[in-house]
């Protein structure tokens, strides 16, 4: 498009801001060159316009500020000879600019400083004003017309801005009839909007808003957003809302409260334009959120140590109402250990607002070791309908000398004549006063010399908690044995027999070097054997295989081997060190035996074997067995493939390191019953029985569990000597006539300074799955989030963060053949499969070309299948467990990333109908994924039903219903996580505040040993932090937590050093 063209199509769009005063009438044609200059109409043609006099005014009209408009004069030659104009030119040349000088209206000239007779040049003049107000210019035309040489035009025009003004509405409601009684000015741009209260039931107050430019030019109003770090609670609808408005043009908009929380709430919302004078204007809200609310303060107890057999100091939770309504307190009871006791009970079950009611509780133990109990109140708060805090202590025996050892028995194993062998013992005192203690000795039964203290340092006196390491010789003078003495210690320990502390030394002397294993299990009358217990099907249990040289010479181990008829259930996992292989003296080698079971039937030891052949001089144990010579190890393997009715959490218990002769942090294993029939708990053992794990307590057997409840089991490690230990908790009951089995191991070290250290993740990384309701009355709901999809991908691209997304259906009765999605769906006929991701790509990620699109098509699972199946709790379960996560052809094996946060969101209009009543069960197994004490990484949020009565609403001109999902609710409580109601307007703010949560950086680092406080220094980058200041240590957790402001960035270096606590 030519530059003529332009400027004509320019003058067209803003003619109507201006004219001109001309009273030119047609000049009698002359000999010579004649001038005329014509004010050219928008688009209209060169040889037509207006005729304009000499001092003409030209007005451009209003403009607004910042803004141009233009006007197309032609210089016509009326006279019969060639006309010259000089360039013309602006008197001012500020606000008027000349953007075309004398162009050819479009005929073809030899010479284009003259304009022949019948042509034509155009000019255009610009108005661009820099300042508000009036702007005044003089266009002066020159030219060899000897009857007006010199022509002048006047321009004039006038630069404004559009003005906003905002106005409130006084009263309650969207009308936009209602009286508007509060509006902004220049000189007032901040109005104040009380809502008054509301109910915290999922409604919503309503107040109109008017926007309107009262300015002579355009307004853009560029943004309506609330203030950052403003709650949640108000918005100004349509969200985002931006426009041009023209002169004295209105429109409307909806104020919107609806509280996240009860009580007092404040916000601020922000109207921009781009008119200094009149804009931002800032809306002031505050309203209060009107509920039922019960705050339990504080969540937790720590008794501290207390001496066994007395009562420690009582100590309150206070229970108050926060709310604004009356709440009732239906429970208050103590849960888990019975040492626990309430001596201040609830004086009154009911509560006005304001008022507290404080519940005493005392520990007073009954045995040795770590308390862990919790209080569980009942109310009828409906977001936390069950709140508990937990109780935390630890006995120890009165106040007495009480020495332990790492070992009870120091076993040098074959040693060879004439050489000499060390092995450490480390005493610790575990009573709450000094010991004192007398000379050490060896008693060897007339074979001193064999025995020997090589070193030990000489105390009198070992403070409580207190560690004394002592280092044993063996040095056989002949092969004739086996050699036995003990290590004695005079003590003033009132339990020890005589007053004196003993540790059995055990050798065999050796002519020559010789291999010599202790295996794990260990070797009964009947064999080695491998009890899995009873596991559930697909999911895969691990039991460990443990050799270990105490010879003088090293150990050749070959591969393990199934035996011929050995079942497929039965696996290897990875050995360490990787076999066949080698293991020196001291050193010691782990076996990972798998049980997998895809049937329901027993699976008997009979017939399920392995072996693994060994340099150890002891006699085969695999007689039979082709290949099979001296030091060939056998063990047998049983278990039975069920559907499970009975489950442990956590499947398996790692103590970590730990230092020798010091005891570990108790660890909980709970037992549940998630059947539907009672099920008898008969009893708890170790296996062996013999090892450095501990049973601490447990509920008196028997026991019955009817299906929901469960009971916890309390166990401790307390290494006996540096390097990897194991055994196995073995639970007895009457489901299947069989046991449950759970794997225990934890490393023993000597070192008791440690340096732990970590990254902050170069970007936030989280793990989303979506659990959506697959039952025939989901469309709506399913269509209502997949809408705003891009709000929840955009939140997470806002926070940087490396994002994994996948979607389930809260299916979980599968059949034969599967379910397939119904039409509804965005994936018709495609297979719906408890726990399996649908749609595609199965797993979604930042990397995608459009992961926001991808995620909307996923959640419409569709709507094919069960209303009596709906569980997504158990489907979520699936999702992360056995055989999914373990079959590598699935998706689910790659989903879960350790260094990510997990965040699990349900959208439902039903409750759960899992299989366990007990939703503790679920949030159980689903924190043991990232660590039970992982509380910042794992999170399960809700979008379903009110928990009191579910909830209806109108959606888009839709009606919308839900019923109770409290079970969902529940898990979101337990969990830190967020619930938001189904039946909300507000979808693209569901989608925005569980983005916030699940997308926010790691800020709880977790200890690898016991640390002691005193002695604990963090860095960041280098950089030491102040404890309280940039972080806090949590003893119960043994992690760092940093705080709000002080959050390591992206890819920095974390270091924590400390000094080891003996418990």
């Amino acid at each position: 498009m030519s530059r003529y063209a332009l400027h004509l199509i320019a003058g067209a769009v803003l003619s109507t801001f201006g004219g001109c005063s001309c009273d030119e009438s047609p000049r009698t044609r002359q000999a010579g060159p004649q001038i005329e200059v014509r004010l050219l109409e928008p688009g209209g043609p060169v040889d037509e316009g207006t005729s304009l006099a000499h001092e003409a005014v030209l007005d451009f009209g209003v403009v607004k500020l910042g803004g141009a408009t233009s006007r197309s004069l032609a210089i016509r030659n009326f006279g019969d000879a060639d006309l010259t104009p000089e360039p013309p030119f602006l008197e001012k040349g500020a606000a008027f600019q000349l953007t075309t000088v004398l162009e050819n209206c479009g005929e073809a000239t030899e010479d284009s400083s003259r304009v022949p007779f019948g042509g034509c040049r155009l000019l255009v003049v610009e108005f661009h004003p820099e300042a508000l107000g009036e702007a005044t210019d003089v266009l002066v035309l020159r030219s060899d017309d000897k009857e007006r040489p010199e022509l002048k035009l006047r321009l004039t025009g006038r630069a404004a801005v559009g003005a906003l003004e905002v106005c409130v509405a006084s009263v309650v409601g969207s009308d936009q009839d209602e009286p508007l009684d509060q509006c902004s000015s220049a000189d007032n741009k901040e109005l104040t909007v009380n809502f008054g209260s509301l109910p915290f039931d999922g409604g919503s107050l309503e107040r109109a808003v008017r926007l309107r430019n009262l300015g002579d030019v355009d307004l853009v109003v560029d943004g309506v957003a609330t203030a950052a770090g403003d709650p949640v609670d108000f918005a100004l609808e349509p969200a985002g809302y931006q426009s041009v408005l023209a002169p004295d043009e209105s429109v409307f908009l909806t104020l919107v409260f609806k509280p996240s929380d009860v009580g007092e709430r404040s916000g601020t919302i922000t109207v921009s334009a781009d008119d200094p004078a009149s804009a931002p204007v800032r809306i002031h809200l505050t309203a209060r959120g009107d509920a039922t609310r019960l705050c339990m303060v504080p969540k937790s107890l720590d008794f501290g140590t207390i001496d066994m057999g007395t009562v420690s100091p009582a100590k309150q939770v206070l229970l108050r109402n926060c709310g604004t309504r009356e709440i009732e307190i239906t429970e208050a009871v103590l849960e888990r250990d019975p040492d626990f006791r309430i001596v201040q009970p609830l004086v009154a079950n009911r509560l006005r607002p304001g008022e507290g009611a404080p519940v005493g509780i005392v520990l007073e133990p009954t045995s040795i070791g770590a308390k862990i109990g919790r209080l569980k109140v009942s109310s009828t708060d409906p977001v936390a309908p069950v709140q508990l805090a937990v109780l935390t202590g630890n006995a120890v025996p009165p106040q007495v000398c009480r020495l332990e050892a790492s070992s009870a028995i120091l076993d040098f194993g074959s040693q060879v004549q004439g050489t000499q062998t060390l092995k450490p013992v480390t005493l610790h005192n575990a009573g709450s006063s000094p010991c004192t203690l007398g000379t050490a000795s060896i008693d060897a039964a007339g074979q001193a010399v064999r025995f020997l203290i090589a070193t030990m340092s000489p105390v009198t006196t070992l403070a409580p908690n207190g560690l004394l390491d002592v280092t044993i010789a063996y040095n056989p003078q002949d092969a004739t044995g086996p050699d036995q003495g003990s290590f004695e210690l005079p003590a003033d320990d009132p339990t020890l027999p005589g007053g004196r502390f003993r540790v059995a030394l055990r050798g065999t002397p050796t002519a020559q070097p010789q291999c010599t294993l202790v295996v794990t299990p260990p070797r009964s009358a009947s064999g080695r054997m491998m009890n899995f217990g009873v596991v559930g099907l697909g999911e895969r249990k691990t039991l460990l295989m443990t050799l270990e040289n105490v010879g003088s010479k090293y150990c050749d181990l070959g591969a393990p081997r199934k035996g011929m008829l050995t079942e497929s259930a039965f696996s290897f996992g990875t050995h360490s060190p990787p076999l066949p292989g080698r293991i020196d003296p001291g050193q010691t080698a782990v076996v990972e035996v798998v049980f997998q079971p895809r049937t329901e039937s027993d699976f008997l030891s009979m017939v399920n074997n392995f072996s693994i052949s060994t340099t150890d001089g002891t006699p085969s144990e695999c007689s039979g067995l082709s290949g099979a010579g001296p030091g060939c190890k056998q063990v047998s393997m049983r278990g039975t493939g069920v559907t499970l009715a009975i489950d442990a959490v956590p499947r398996a218990v790692d103590f970590g390191v730990v230092t020798v002769g010091c005891n570990s942090a108790d660890k909980t294993v709970t037992i549940y019953n998630i059947g539907g029939a009672a099920v008898t708990i008969s009893g708890f053992e170790l296996d062996p029985a013999a090892s450095s794990f501990s049973i601490v307590s447990h509920a008196v057997t028997p026991i019955t569990l009817q299906p929901g409840r469960s009971t916890p089991v309390v166990l401790r490690y307390r290494p006996r000597g540096p390097g990897l230990e194991s055994a196995n908790l073995v639970i007895a009951h009457s489901f299947s006539g069989g046991t449950t089995t759970v794997p225990l191991k934890g490393t023993g070290s000597t070192a008791t300074h440690q340096r732990d250290a970590f990254s902050q993740n170069s970007v936030p990384k989280t793990d989303v799955l979506w659990v959506i309701d697959n039952s025939g009355s989901m469309y709506d709901k399913q269509r209502f989030l997949a809408d705003n999809a891009t709000e929840f991908i955009n939140q997470a691209n806002a926070m940087n963060t490396d994002y994994q997304v996948a979607v389930i259906a809260t299916e979980w009765a599968g059949t034969n053949p599967p379910h397939q999605a119904d039409s509804a769906s965005a994936f018709p006929g495609t297979p719906i499969n408890a726990g399996e991701f649908f749609g595609n790509p199965k797993i979604i990620k930042r990397t995608d070309t459009d992961p926001a699109a991808e995620l909307s098509r996923n959640i419409r699972v569709g709507e094919c299948c069960s209303d009596t199946a709906e569980s997504g709790l158990e489907a979520a379960k699936a999702a992360l467990s056995d055989p999914l996560i373990s079959d590598l052809a699935k998706p689910n094996s790659q989903f879960v990333r350790e260094d990510a946060k997990l965040a699990v969101i349900v959208l439902s209009d039903e409750n759960d109908q899992g299989a366990s009543q007990n939703v503790e069960y679920y949030v159980d197994f689903f924190q043991t994924l990232k660590g039970a004490k992982n509380t910042t990484l794992f999170a399960w949020h809700s979008i379903v039903g009110d928990a009191q009565g579910g909830c209806s609403s109108t959606v888009n001109g839709q009606s919308v219903q839900a019923a109770s999902g409290g079970r969902y609710i529940e898990a979101s409580t337990r969990t830190n996580g967020i619930f938001r109601s189904v039946c909300t307007s507000d979808w693209g703010r569901i989608a925005n505040d569980i983005g916030l949560d699940a997308f926010a950086a790691k800020t709880q680092f977790f200890l690898t040993r016991t640390a002691d406080p005193a002695t604990l220094i963090v860095t960041v980058n280098g950089t030491t932090q102040t404890a309280g200041v940039d972080f806090d240590f949590d003893a119960s957790a043994n992690s760092i937590d940093f705080k709000p402001g002080h959050v390591p960035p992206a890819g920095a270096a974390i270091t924590a050093e400390y000094e080891t606590l003996c418990l």
